[in-house]
């Protein structure tokens, strides 16, 4: 069970770098092709540099250049977009001195901020992955709690296992048994409630084959419906 368990976390772990992998490739493409247009509108002379004046008119008149300048992740290039600070970010980005700034150098400059934008980017991911990781795990820990309420109701005996006939009591006679398993989201523990599929729902759950359901195989089965449910949300989200 732990192997299979540690199997299934590194598959989701390389489907997620495999994620982010494209979708850096993607805002790559996509921030390289805007860098090359900001640059073509600068350029009005078509010289393939751009000079004092073509930065100035550019600022002054064309949004889509203000937009990228301000949110390209190059203080240089940022710094453009202030008249009293426009001389000294051209003399940064000017590395040969010719008085301007020419496509390498343009080029130079946006790659630098490319690579602030995904460090960015990856920073950004992380905080928020944390963020759910943490607030999956509350939430893992309040329907444990629950989980084990539900357990303490079937197990009559106190015997700290559930049987059969506990189990088939407890579907008959109590309301929040049945409450639960219904929401739990493991199609094994929602079997519970189906005479036909119960025999069949036990085998699953009790994977020592001990003949009863002890409390750590009841909340792997909670747990396993809880991942289920949430990835369907993710999923959903995802769509969305």
């Amino acid at each position: 069970a732990l192997e299979k368990k540690l199997a299934e976390l590194e598959a989701e772990r390389a489907a997620q770098r495999e994620a982010d992998r494209l979708a850096d490739e993607a805002f790559t493409k996509e921030f390289l092709a805007a860098a090359m247009e900001v640059f073509r509108l600068l350029d009005t002379d078509e010289s393939m540099s751009l000079d004092h004046d073509e930065f100035v008119g550019g600022v002054a008149h064309n949004p889509m250049v203000k937009n990228f300048l301000k949110d390209c992740g190059n203080e240089f290039l940022q710094e453009l977009l202030i008249p009293s600070r426009l001389d000294k970010a051209m003399k940064a980005l000017d590395t040969d001195g010719s008085g301007v700034i020419e496509i390498e150098e343009w080029e130079e400059a946006i790659e630098k901020a490319l690579q602030v934008r995904l460090a960015q980017i990856a920073e950004e991911r992380a905080r928020k992955r944390a963020e759910a990781r943490k607030a999956r795990d509350k939430l893992a820990a309040e329907v444990l709690v629950l989980a084990r309420q539900v357990f303490a109701m079937l197990d009559v005996d106190d015997g700290g296992t559930l049987s059969r006939d506990e189990i088939i009591r407890g579907v008959e006679e109590d309301e929040e048994v049945v409450k639960f398993l219904i929401n739990c989201g493991n199609e094994f523990l929602a079997a519970l409630l189906k005479p036909k599929k119960l025999e069949k729902a036990l085998i699953e759950i009790d994977t020592d084959g001990s003949g009863e359901v002890d409390l750590e195989e009841w909340e792997a089965a909670v747990l396993a419906g809880l991942e289920k449910r949430l990835q369907a949300m993710a999923e959903d989200r995802e769509r969305r």
